[in-house]
């Protein structure tokens, strides 16, 4: 994959936005940069001192709603990035009863428990959701699950797993390798000390 390069070794971090300065004598890298944008589904928006209209002819996917001119005001900054932000929910609130509505492979939504969950697995800007006899595929970055399971019960374990403490059945240190249900998945170093300390001392 083109965007792998860029991403952090340990971590699998992806960025609400791109901003990039282009320059006409690195037109190759900007439009590397416009695939790893489209790749990754990342907004790229173009910062300079230039006008778009003496830029877009030497650009890929440059126009007036991707570009702020630099110097830029408080305005002029809330304006260029308006597109990409969200706007905060209003009305009911989602429920907070321990499940998932997660979506079959022949298109259907299943309400699923957290507690049925084994293991997610990060796939670019996706998650494998695994419980015991099936698997789902949700849009949903590794680096967001904490913010909707609870990690008294998820921890993770590597950059492209997560696993749910009741489902552990034991940790390798040596091989960096944690079983979970009866199958092996790598343990970081990274998160070996995190997943410990979930664990009285004896």
């Amino acid at each position: 994959r083109v965007a792998a390069p860029y991403l952090p070794a340990d971590d699998w971090a992806v960025p609400d936005i791109f901003l990039l300065v282009p320059d006409t004598q690195q037109i190759s890298q900007v439009r590397k940069w416009s695939g790893i944008s489209r790749e990754l589904e990342v907004p790229l928006l173009y910062l300079s001192s230039q006008g778009s209209s003496e830029l877009i002819p030497s650009f890929p996917n440059l126009g007036s709603n991707n570009f702020l001119s630099l110097p830029a005001n408080d305005s002029s900054l809330r304006a260029a990035l308006a597109p990409y932000t969200r706007p905060k929910r209003k009305g009911n609130r989602p429920m907070q009863d321990g499940h998932l509505l997660l979506k079959t492979s022949d298109n259907v939504l299943e309400r699923v428990a957290f507690t049925d969950i084994l293991v997610l697995e990060a796939v670019g800007n996706y998650c494998h959701f695994y419980t015991t006899n099936k698997r789902y595929t949700h849009r949903m970055p590794l680096k967001n699950y904490s913010q909707v399971f609870p990690e008294s019960q998820f921890v993770r374990v590597h950059r492209n797993f997560v696993i749910n403490l009741h489902y552990l059945t034991s940790i390798a240190l040596q091989k960096g390798v944690v079983e979970v249900a009866g199958k092996p998945y790598p343990l970081s170093q990274k998160y070996k000390n995190d997943l410990l300390t979930r664990f009285p001392k004896v």
